[in-house]
């Protein structure tokens, strides 16, 4: 199982194709599984880096998610990348991923060489809670369940339940990221579906506000998981973006 050591515990990792380095970060409760429509399509053309978050598929088990967990993935991918030797790259991001990679860029921005972020998050909104109250709920369905088993193994449950206890903890309730999002110099594509369900249309609104160089795809019907339900036209949709980018001097 290929695997690196970053900031003290094991992260596992994909690596595909050759060239230009293109990082995929999957959503909390996803895993890299969650990437199988992507990986060929983009290794075309790019190196291809899919890992798996700390505390998340078969990466180092976490027994919580702290609430600075989306600041320690941020660390734990530029210290993979360091490990892998990559200077720069490119970042994809669903959801918590899309989070992880918008902070990257925001603090590292000589790492990032540009970010599509999907779902992502960048501050608690009532809609998100509602959500997580109803995941709570379904926790032991048969569809979250095999979704979770399908990613975590025998640890579906646990993860699942500290995904949970994160965001529905009173205390979380106000964590955001806004702010830092104006210190982020590259190029950024922001994804939202119209059906979303965790995050609003002005949410996305004030994200892109924040970020100089921006643009915005609104998706009709693409669900929270856009990648999953609709792979041809989020992947044409990320290609038409990256080509858009100048080459790296």
């Amino acid at each position: 199982m290929p695997g690196a050591c970053v900031n003290g515990h094991d992260l596992y990792f994909e690596d595909h194709g050759a060239g230009d380095a293109l990082i995929l970060l999957h959503g909390d409760y996803e895993c890299t599984r969650y990437w199988a429509a992507q990986l060929d399509a983009f290794a075309a053309g790019y190196r291809v880096i899919a890992y798996d978050r700390h505390g998340f598929g078969r990466s180092a088990a976490l027994t919580a998610l702290p609430p600075d967990f989306y600041d320690r993935d941020a660390a734990d991918l530029i210290a993979l990348l360091d490990h892998l030797e990559i200077a720069h790259a490119h970042l994809v991001g669903h959801s918590g991923g899309g989070t992880v990679a918008l902070l990257a860029a925001a603090r590292y921005p000589a790492r990032v060489r540009s970010v599509v972020a999907a779902g992502a998050h960048s501050y608690v909104e009532p809609l998100t809670v509602r959500y997580l109250q109803e995941f709570a709920q379904r926790l032991d369905t048969p569809p979250l369940r095999r979704a979770g088993e399908a990613c975590h193994g025998e640890r579906w449950r646990a993860v699942a339940q500290m995904f949970v206890d994160r965001w529905l903890d009173p205390a979380w309730r106000g964590w955001s990221i806004l702010a830092e999002l104006s210190a982020i110099r590259c190029p950024v594509l922001l994804m939202l579906a119209t059906d979303d369900g965790t995050a609003s249309q002005e949410q996305l609104a004030a994200m892109a506000g924040a970020i100089a160089d921006v643009r915005t795809w609104v998706v009709p019907d693409g669900g929270h998981i856009i990648h999953r339900r609709l792979p041809d036209r989020f992947n044409q949709r990320v290609r038409q973006f990256l080509s858009s980018i100048a080459p790296h001097p």
